[in-house]
């Protein structure tokens, strides 16, 4: 059996929309036998015509051997109307044209169909009980929550990756500023790098509890002006007779970032100082909150996974690569270079 299911899964973590297909069971009009009572009585207004007799039941309708394209969008629809409560309403309105487009419907019924057995699917988590609508849509009920907070934990940990990494290059770019290649020392290297930064929100990481407060107390970015039109080229005539332009005016220097400075992220206090091209495995940045200018080691790594109880935290080396790491792959990492 092909594996299939992580696609569907890792799908459902953006199909989050709020609206559900009307009357996709019944006929043109867009009713349905489960709209209409059974016992109705027909019209006497005319003629006085005699009542029906009780309808007879129809037999229950026998499950498909294959998902189409229709049965999945409507058990799609079906259970993000039911979790339409459980997830931004921005979210769902951006991703929903996508996820519902024919062509990923299909894949979609494709993906469930190479999975089913004797009628059945039941792989990694996604259990279908019968190839009906309403299964489907229970198993989606069932998933799509968990799909959803698994997706957010990887959108999390890029973000803390990317920071760790960004603040390790910044590191490697200050210690090509000067002709010794050394890196800054470690009780001044936020100051060090701080304008090239550019922004106080790259020292935070999304998963440090003080991550949303700090960010909101950041002055708010002022909309930037568009940008003037060239100036027409110069003619041959224009050019003839005329002064030299202007030598460019020196750009100034940029201001440094606003807010209060803190750090989660600390340098690996034996690279202060160090040159910056001897050991690039070697751990030069990771998540830890031991303040602004903070710098440590391991210990402060393991204690700060314990403090805030994280299954993973970032690491960059100084070459500028990342990763997000536990405990026990934390403490394989090679702190000290050239060990």
């Amino acid at each position: 059996m092909r594996k299939h299911i992580p696609f569907f899964l890792n799908n459902l973590t953006v199909w989050v929309l709020v609206a559900i297909l009307t009357g996709c069971s019944g006929g043109e009009d867009g009713g349905s036998d489960q709209n209409q009572s059974a016992t109705q009585k027909p019209d006497n207004a005319k003629g006085g015509q005699a009542a029906k007799g009780p309808e007879i039941p129809k037999a229950a309708e026998k499950p498909a051997e294959k998902f189409t394209r229709e049965m999945v969008k409507a058990a799609m629809e079906s259970a993000l109307k039911q979790l339409s409560d459980s997830f931004p309403k921005e979210e769902l309105a951006e991703l929903r044209t996508k996820m519902l487009e024919p062509v990923e419907l299909q894949e979609l019924a494709d993906e469930l169909n190479e999975n089913i057995v004797d009628g059945k699917i039941d792989d990694r988590g996604m259990k279908v009980d019968a190839i009906t609508v309403e299964a489907l849509t229970k198993a989606i009920v069932v998933l799509l929550p968990k799909a959803k907070r698994e997706g957010d934990k990887k959108r999390v940990a890029v973000k803390i990756a990317f920071n760790s990494g960004y603040l390790a290059r910044c590191l490697l770019d200050c210690s090509a500023d000067n002709l010794e290649y050394t890196f800054p020392s470690s009780d001044k290297w936020c100051d060090a790098i701080l304008r090239d930064a550019r922004t106080l929100a790259v020292f935070y990481s999304p998963q440090h509890p003080d991550t949303p407060k700090l960010k909101e107390s950041l002055p708010k970015p002022k909309p930037t002006k568009p940008e003037p039109a060239e100036p027409p080229a110069p003619t041959e005539q224009s050019v003839v007779g005329e002064p030299d332009p202007p030598a460019p005016v020196q750009e100034k220097p940029k201001p440094l970032p606003k807010g209060k400075q803190v750090s989660h992220y600390a340098m690996n206090k034996v690279m202060s100082g160090m040159d910056s091209t001897l050991d690039p495995e070697v751990i030069l940045v990771f998540e830890c909150d031991l303040g602004w200018n903070g710098a440590g080691g391991l210990e402060d790594a393991l204690k700060y996974m314990d403090k805030f109880k994280l299954e993973k935290i970032a690491v960059a080396t100084a070459d500028g690569s990342t990763q997000f790491v536990t405990k026990e792959e934390l403490k394989k990492l090679k702190w000290v270079p050239l060990e």
